[in-house]
């Protein structure tokens, strides 16, 4: 066997180890869906009865099974911005794919280009008829949607329909009329077939005096069951017009959480803290002050809730106080400032693992213990706010740097990250699986808007030894093999 002086190294472990080859893998494209170089982008994917649906940032809609020939438009004119990822996934029910067109109204995909039927029309009377924020929330069993009909009521105060829409049926149904309010609900959240949401309270009591308190609600999709949940901040003085504002709304198994402001403890000022809610008054409480900090990011993550908070510390809760615990700050000094979590793609993880980038160009993998929460990569630039995809216990993320845009797996090892696709001068847009192989959209000098597949070849082993790892710095490991 081969003999490695290691003066002046530390050696701390010794690994058997097989290295495995970088498949060879490549993109091909699809089809350009846009040869007329207006600048068109794919911006949203789903998927629905073995077909792969998308969105354009020109307004348009797609259908594709994966091939050139089976790739067509099926819609040109959406809505203004609907398309975009802000609007969140387009819901999807039994019959179809629901999406909202440029005249307000919800239509549904069919079968072919000449069905598109119009499930449901805005009222004409309405001074601008419009579907609030774009967006429509899918419950798994219906669809739930405001209605903003911009009416002055006896009040003064404009006039908002709560409406469903269930699968096979032309036309929508009103859950609840809002007669009297100043603002309009917004965070609304799927809720275990539910719609949960943050409205003002002259929904539902009328009272002109507090226009802006905020609290949850909840809906089941029929008028006796859509109340609110709890008048959280009760308001009293000066504190008055000051609702418990929730924010964050995160399911984990059969519970609520969220994030909602509280009168502090000597009835002066206000502070966050953590709630958790079964949908039910009585089922609603806080359990955990937050003591002046601030909450990034929230998410479930094997029925544990999970928190980034300060943008740089992790962690973790069973939505009791004594069971929410501190995990890690990644905090660290750079010449450009501290490093923050820049994004955490919860579409990727599994019940073992999560993982997150940060501000430093690097990927963690953490498994809610601060002992297996690390770094396992290093990017020359940076990682993308590309979301992650996951697919055969790889995830697979988009990387960039001076040669373009390049396609990284991970299996939450350092050995097995690497890259798998590198092409030149490509500006890669979005990642998705669809038929067991992932797609991409992606831009070039002479692709202007290309549905792409990734090709993989099976990796290959090549070599089987021994191998160690040893510090070369205070911070850096190499990895030696024999």
């Amino acid at each position: 066997m081969k003999q490695v002086c290691l003066s002046g190294f530390f050696l701390f472990a010794l690994l058997f180890y097989s290295v495995i080859e970088a498949a060879n893998a490549e993109l091909q494209l699809v089809l350009d869906i846009n040869e007329t170089g207006d600048e068109s982008r794919i911006s949203r994917f789903t998927q629905f009865n073995g077909k792969l649906f998308f969105t354009t940032n020109n307004s348009e809609l797609w259908k594709s099974d994966g091939t050139s020939d089976g790739t067509t438009k099926l819609f040109d004119s959406l809505k203004s911005g609907f398309s975009f990822d802000r609007f969140g996934e387009l819901p999807v029910l039994e019959d179809g794919v629901y999406f909202i067109d440029d005249l307000n109204r919800v239509r549904k995909t069919g079968e072919s280009t000449l069905s598109i039927p119009i499930v449901y029309t805005p009222n004409s009377n309405s001074t601008v008829p419009s579907i609030y924020n774009g967006g429509l929330v899918d419950s798994g069993q219906r669809i739930f949607f405001f209605e903003d009909r911009f009416t002055r009521s006896v009040m003064g105060f404009y006039r908002s329909e709560l409406r469903t829409i269930e699968s096979d049926l032309l036309g929508s149904q009103v859950v609840k009329n809002f007669d009297n309010y100043n603002y309009l609900p917004y965070a609304l959240t799927d809720f275990n077939n539910r719609l949960v949401f943050t409205g003002s309270l002259p929904f539902f009591d009328g009272e002109e005096d507090s226009l802006s308190d905020f609290e949850p609600y909840i809906s089941d999709g029929t008028a006796s069951g859509t109340f609110l949940i709890k008048d959280i901040f009760t308001n009293s003085g000066d504190m008055e017009g000051q609702g418990s504002n929730p924010s964050h709304y995160t399911v984990v198994g059969n519970m609520l959480f969220f994030i909602g402001q509280i009168r502090s403890q000597n009835s002066i000022g206000s502070r966050l803290a953590l709630f958790k809610s079964d949908g039910t008054e009585a089922g609603t409480s806080d359990f955990f002050s937050l003591n002046g900090r601030s909450v990034t990011k929230m998410f479930n993550f094997n029925g544990s809730l999970v928190l980034i908070i300060n943008s740089s510390e992790i962690w973790i809760s069973d939505g009791t106080n004594e069971g929410t615990e501190f995990i890690k700050n990644i905090s660290t000094s750079t010449s450009i400032g501290p490093t923050f979590i820049s994004s955490v793609p919860e579409s990727v993880s599994n019940e073992s693992s999560f993982y997150f980038f940060t501000s430093d160009k690097k990927m963690w993998v953490s498994d809610g213990s601060r002992s297996g929460t690390n770094p396992v990569a290093d990017f020359t630039r940076s990682s993308t706010g590309i979301s992650p995809v996951k697919l055969d216990g790889m995830i697979y993320f988009v990387n960039r740097d001076e040669r373009g845009s390049s396609i990284w797996s991970s299996d939450g090892t350092i050995e097995n990250t690497k890259e798998v696709v590198t092409n030149e001068n490509l500006s890669i847009n979005t990642l998705t699986v669809f038929d067991n192989k992932i797609y991409v959209s992606a831009s070039s000098e002479t692709v202007n808007n290309g549905l792409y597949v990734v090709e993989k070849d099976t990796a290959e082993e090549v070599s089987q030894g021994f191998c160690f790892p040893v510090r070369a710095s205070v911070s850096k490991f190499a990895v030696i093999c024999l």
